[in-house]
């Protein structure tokens, strides 16, 4: 029963419907508020129901950042009635960033020399993304500096951690995963960019549609390790 209720389609409909409220405005308002906290709760319970197989480590990490996701998305609900809850929900998905970055390194599928050891030099890449972007809003950031700039570091430290997933994973899930950091990078900079920039056209819409795809992806990439692992992990039969 639970796994009908909570599956990946029963997903997509909830998201399509938030999708939906967002495009139509304040007429869909309340809609669209309501179902914001179901997206991530879904994922958490898909993620607990299908990954009972995985190691206790990995399986925690990635269900507290579905969870700390959760919660942020929950606390940003509320951030134009107190500037208090965007800081609060900010440091929500730092945590959750924190804990997906140590999930990363926990690949076990197929033990190599990390990518970013062979070649360090793509780590350049990374950061010069996030000193052009600070440089973008720095105008905009007031008090929110300090705080702002540990997340980006953390958010671009998380994508690089999924980036080193590679070949130490099968393709597929290293594909999912580190497409659902770029789609999280590419999220987190649509709002900071909306809020301490310049507005942004459908702000609302890209963040979200963004932010769902990077959720989305990340939870079945890993997921995707899960599996793969279980296989390698079965004796051959005589």
């Amino acid at each position: 029963m639970i796994s009908s209720i909570f599956s990946f389609r029963s997903f997509f409909i909830v998201a399509a419907i938030h999708l939906a409220a967002i495009a139509g405005g304040e007429t869909l308002q309340v809609l669209a508020i309501l179902s914001k906290p179901l997206l991530l709760l879904m994922l958490t319970i898909i993620f607990f129901t299908q990954s009972r197989s995985a190691l206790p480590a990995f399986r925690n990490l990635v269900g507290s950042a579905l969870m700390f996701s959760w919660a942020g998305d929950v606390l940003l609900l509320f951030q134009e009635k107190d500037a208090d809850f965007f800081l609060a929900g900010l440091i929500s998905f730092l945590a959750a960033h924190v804990c997906y970055l140590l999930a990363f390194n926990i690949t076990s599928v197929h033990p190599a020399k990390t990518l970013l050891r062979q070649k360090p030099w793509i780590a350049l890449l990374f950061i010069g993304y996030g000193v052009l972007f600070f440089f973008l809003i720095r105008n905009g950031l007031g008090n929110m500096l300090l705080p702002v700039m540990t997340y980006m570091a953390v958010i671009l430290f998380m994508a690089l951690n999924a980036l080193n997933r590679f070949r130490r994973v099968d393709t597929g899930s290293f594909s999912l995963v580190f497409g659902g950091a770029l789609c999280f990078l590419l999220s987190d900079s649509l709002l900071a960019c909306n809020k301490f920039a310049a507005p942004v056209p459908m702000a609302g819409l890209l963040i979200m549609l963004t932010y769902i795809a990077a959720q989305y992806l990340i939870t079945k990439g890993c997921l995707q390790q899960i599996a793969a692992a279980s296989i390698h992990a079965r004796p051959v039969s005589a």
